[in-house]
């Protein structure tokens, strides 16, 4: 009995993936058919890993988007609100290392950004108003030395 449960149960799972459509982007709004794509979305990669998460509201990217590597172990984390780059993004390598952190303000680069290398040590750190380069930038060697400062 249970194995006729299990097999009824992936053939259901089959036929219902079988059957969801695509996000479809035109002019800016994604639909799911002719209606503004409302809830989370979620892609896979072949092998069945997750691909990427994103959260949309009236068709509009809108929260946080997760972005996975093949093996499963997450890659980005972006922020959007009303379809704009708002809010901190994260990049992380596939060692789970974050390797880049970024800040934006109603689409525009605003706020601290960071760049680290491979091993998780800072290479970079800099700092945007309303999209215009501001502050100190500072670019750091590999022992953590400050090895060249900008002022904008």
């Amino acid at each position: 009995m249970k194995k006729i449960i299990l097999v009824f149960t992936l053939l259901a799972g089959f036929a219902l993936a079988g059957s969801t459509q695509e996000l479809k982007e035109s002019g800016g709004i994604y639909y799911s058919g002719a209606k503004p794509y409302t809830g989370t979305w979620t892609t896979y990669y072949k092998n069945g890993a997750k691909n990427m998460e994103a959260v949309f509201l009236k068709g509009k990217k809108n929260g946080q988007s997760k972005l996975y590597f093949e093996n499963g172990m997450l890659s980005e984390i972006r922020s959007y609100k009303n379809n704009k780059m708002h809010g901190t993004w994260l990049t992380f390598n596939e060692n789970n290392i974050k390797i880049g952190e970024a800040n934006y303000k109603n689409g525009q680069k605003h706020g601290k950004w960071y760049v680290w290398d491979e091993q998780g040590k800072l290479i970079y750190d800099m700092s945007y108003s309303n999209g215009k380069k501001t502050g100190k930038w500072l670019k750091y060697d590999s022992s953590g030395s400050v090895i060249e400062e900008r002022d904008y």
